[in-house]
């Protein structure tokens, strides 16, 4: 006897339980055709020509390393499910400005570390993209502009890196977006 009530209860409970889910799986559904917006007298519909839109692809070989050889032919853009004309591929530089705290508040920094960090960094970074390199203690301090030539910057890094005692960080923030005044948007970075 009490199996079978726990059996019926069980039953019951199953059942509320999926038309319950039932119900509110059919309030959610979603209206099969969008809503169409009312359309006033004199309003003609813009209409935009668009001669080239500018894509920002990274292509990467089967490894998931940089691969520099993408042409034309390896992209394929689809609009709406129809392939569309690829005019060009253009690799862009990228700029790149490490920005290090070489601050000593704590006493847990150690400046020495972080430039061990930032060479590896910069020896990651590929041929051609440029990078800078700012450190903030007091106060914000360039220590070499951008440039494409990673020797001149691994120098800066080994001959200009000092610590201080305070970290200014939001100044240090100013001061880097700063030197971003003359970059093409879409390749900027900081590395903190």
């Amino acid at each position: 006897m009490h199996r079978s009530v726990l059996v019926v209860f069980s039953l019951a409970l199953v059942f509320f339980a999926s038309t319950h889910l039932c119900a509110q799986t059919a309030k959610q559904k979603p209206s099969p055709t969008p809503p169409v917006e009312p359309k006033t007298e004199g309003q003609e519909p813009v209409k935009v020509f668009t001669e080239e839109v500018r894509l920002q692809v990274v292509a990467l070989d089967q490894y998931g390393h940089y691969d520099p050889t993408l042409e034309v032919d390896d992209v394929l853009v689809l609009e709406d499910g129809v392939a569309q004309q690829i005019r060009s591929v253009q690799r862009l530089p990228v700029n790149v400005l490490l920005l290090l705290d070489t601050s000593n508040q704590l006493g847990l920094k150690n400046t020495n570390v972080t430039r061990d960090i930032a060479l590896r960094v910069i020896s990651g970074i590929h041929d051609g993209n440029r990078i800078a390199v700012m450190q903030f203690t007091e106060r914000p301090e360039l220590l070499h502009a951008f440039t494409t030539d990673k020797a001149a910057v691994t120098k800066a890094l080994k001959t200009k890196l000092h610590s201080g005692k305070t970290s200014r960080l939001s100044e240090a923030i100013a001061a880097a977006a700063d030197q971003f005044k003359d970059t093409p948007a879409g390749t900027r970075h900081i590395v903190f």
